[in-house]
């Protein structure tokens, strides 16, 4: 009876396991670069509700920070991969220059449907863009930063659908919470807050600048908040390197 009934929980983990293990999908993602500044290698976070990798008017983690400043995302990735919700993370091999794409394979899950994009405008400060949004791996509807050619207005957060085709607001915004920051489907620039915007070619790792991990920590902002684009103040021509958002647009498919 003893060898019956451990064979029995056995099988029936086996089962569960397997089940679960069905409920994971690939998905693909594709960025395009829309600004005219080249835009460090994006890293792709597949997670839960819970996961955010910052929050508007706290200060920056010092990973996200090395993000922001040089464009290198090996310790968010890292940091990443070991917080709680996060199911997978990727980095893109190299930068994307303006008009580029890359094609990002990641995994998804039933519950880590919530898909994070970051990377740096390289030539500045600390300027970074963040896109947030969701898939539904079991259904195959899927919200994507192109949203069929229609963006969402980032106040509209309504709870209406946005596009028929793609999904329902209300199937997919169970967690306003989880959706606050930048995610609605929309490329945002963000403002590190952890080094001044000085916009002095000595200060910046882009091109034409060329000086990476050169740090203006004086006068920084001190938190994540929405970055005011390129003033001109300095060596920085607005007319040439500024942006509108969104500064990448997003497809996901399966």
């Amino acid at each position: 009876m003893r060898t019956s009934t451990l064979m029995l929980v056995l099988l029936f983990a086996g089962i569960t396991f397997g089940q679960g293990a069905m409920m994971d999908s690939t998905v693909t993602v594709t960025v395009t670069n829309t600004s005219s500044q080249v835009i460090s290698p994006p890293i792709l976070v597949s997670h839960d509700g819970g996961f955010h990798f910052f929050t508007p008017g706290e200060a920056a983690t010092p990973e996200l920070a090395l993000l922001a400043e040089d464009g290198d995302a090996t310790e968010l990735a890292t940091i990443s991969r070991l917080a709680d919700g996060v199911h997978a993370v990727t980095v893109a091999d190299g930068p994307l220059v303006p008009g580029a794409s890359v094609t990002l394979e990641i995994a998804v899950s039933e519950a880590a449907r919530y898909l994070s994009l970051a990377g740096m405008l390289i030539t500045t400060n600390d300027a970074f863009f963040v896109w947030t949004g969701t898939v539904d791996a079991m259904t195959g509807e899927m919200m994507d930063g192109e949203m069929d050619g229609e963006m969402m207005d980032g106040d509209a957060m309504d709870g209406d659908a946005m596009d028929g085709d793609d999904m329902e607001m209300d199937a997919m915004m169970d967690d306003a919470d989880a959706m606050k920051h930048a995610a609605d489907g929309v490329a945002r620039v963000y403002d590190a807050g952890t080094e001044a915007n000085t916009e002095s070619c000595a200060h910046i790792p882009g091109p034409p600048c060329g000086h990476a991990l050169v740090r203006v920590t004086d006068g920084a902002e001190g938190v994540v908040s929405p970055h005011e684009g390129i003033l001109g103040i300095a060596d920085l021509d607005p007319a040439i390197l500024g942006w509108t958002d969104p500064v990448v647009t997003v497809h996901v498919a399966h």
